[in-house]
C-alpha cells in the first residue's frame, strides 16, 4: 500500500468517532512509528481528532495485564499535548486532567506514594477505570515479556473498544517472532489492517521531507540503492552530520563525493548480513573489479548482483578521500 493511501486511511481513522481497532503492519525499520507520529501530529494541527485523550505505549518489557493497564493510565495525555516537548507546565496541566478523571481521593493517594507503580491494586483498578474515550497506540507487541500473552493483550483491546469507546492502533513488525497468537485471534478484534510497504522514494520523503538540501541529497542517493529502512536512513544522516562542519569550504564536487560515499558505506555497514548488500570491507577492497579487472576466477551470483548495484549507484573505486 502506498504512503498516500496509508495516510488517507489513517486520517479517516482519526476523524471518525466510532470505536475501532486498526493494525498498521510492515517490515522492521520502514518507519511505521515515525509515520504514525507525523500523521497524528498533522491531523491534530489541521483539526481536532476524534478523541480528547491519547496514549502511546511501547509494550517492550511489559510483563502483566496489570502493568499494561496502569501504563495506559500513566501515558494518557490531552490531545493538545500531542507532538509537544513536555515541560513543567504541560505536566501540571496533564496531571490536573488526570486528577479530574481519576477522582480527587484516589489521586491524592497516588501522589502521596513515592513510586506510582507501587500503589495498591485497588488504585490500579481505579486508574484503569479512567481509561476511556481514548486514542491508544500500542507498539512493539512482539517485544513484550513472555509472561504477557498476545491473546490477553487482544482481550484487553477488545474491552477498551467495546466497553470504553476507545480507538486502538497496533504497530506491528511483520516477520518477527512473538506474533503467533496475534495472527490466530486478530480477526476477532482487528477491524482494519494496513500494509505499510513504502518505496525507497517514499522512505526518503518520510525521512527528509523538510530537511535542508544537504540531507535531502541523502534521500536522492538512497533511492539509487533502494533503501527502504528509515532507521538506516537516519543513521546515515547522523554520519553526514558528523562531517558537516568540515564541508563548508570544500568544492561542491568534493562534498558530493563525500555524501555519495557515506550513503553507500552507511548502507553496507548498518545492513550488514543482508546477502543482497555488499559487505563494507568488500567495497573498500574492490579495486577495479567493477571494470571487470583483477578477478581471474568466476565470480559468484551474489558478487555479480553487488557489482551491478554499485555500478548503477555510480561507484567506481575506493580512493584516498573515501578512506
Amino acid at each position: 500500500m502506498t504512503l498516500s493511501l496509508v495516510r488517507k486511511e489513517l486520517n479517516r481513522f482519526l476523524a471518525e468517532a466510532d470505536a475501532e481497532v486498526l493494525a498498521l503492519r510492515g517490515k522492521w525499520g520502514v518507519g511505521k512509528t515515525f509515520s504514525w507520529n507525523r500523521i497524528l501530529e498533522e491531523a491534530n494541527r489541521s483539526g481536532p481528532i476524534c478523541r480528547q485523550r491519547y496514549a502511546y505505549l511501547s509494550l517492550f518489557g511489559i510483563s502483566s495485564l496489570a502493568e499494561l493497564k496502569f501504563s495506559l493510565f500513566e501515558q494518557s495525555i490531552d490531545r493538545q499535548l500531542i507532538g509537544k516537548q513536555p515541560t513543567l507546565a504541560t505536566f501540571q496541566d496533564n496531571a490536573a486532567q488526570l486528577s479530574f478523571s481519576l477522582g480527587r481521593k484516589a489521586w491524592r493517594l497516588a501522589i502521596s506514594t513515592p513510586y506510582m507503580k507501587s500503589v495498591s491494586p485497588a488504585l490500579e483498578a481505579v486508574s484503569f477505570f479512567s481509561v476511556r474515550d481514548t486514542l491508544i497506540c500500542l507498539d512493539d507487541l512482539e517485544r513484550r515479556s513472555e509472561s504477557l500473552s498476545a491473546r490477553d493483550v487482544l482481550g484487553l483491546v477488545s474491552l477498551l473498544k467495546e466497553q470504553r469507546n476507545c480507538k486502538i492502533v497496533f504497530l506491528l513488525n511483520d516477520g518477527e517472532d512473538g506474533l503467533e497468537d496475534f495472527e490466530k485471534y486478530r480477526e476477532k478484534v482487528v477491524d482494519v489492517e494496513l500494509l505499510f510497504d513504502p518505496t525507497a522514494e517514499e522512505c526518503a520523503e518520510i525521512a527528509f521531507d523538510s530537511a535542508e538540501p544537504l540531507y535531502q541529497s541523502i534521500g536522492e542517493l538512497s533511492q539509487k540503492l533502494d533503501i527502504t529502512n528509515i532507521r538506516t536512513l537516519k543513521k546515515i544522516e547522523r554520519l553526514v552530520r558528523l562531517v558537516k562542519h568540515k564541508l563548508n569550504n570544500l568544492e561542491p564536487e568534493v562534498v558530493r563525493q563525500i555524501v555519495h560515499s557515506l550513503v553507500l558505506y552507511g548502507w553496507c555497514h548498518y545492513r550488514a548480513g543482508d546477502p543482497s548488500i555488499p559487505p563494507l570491507d568488500y567495497v573498500q577492497k574492490i579495486g577495479y573489479a567493477l571494470f571487470g579487472l583483477g578477478e581471474k576466477e568466476n565470480i559468484s551470483d551474489d558478487k555479480k548482483a553487488w557489482h551491478s548495484r554499485l555500478q548503477n549507484y555510480g561507484y567506481q573505486v575506493t580512493d584516498e578521500l573515501d578512506e
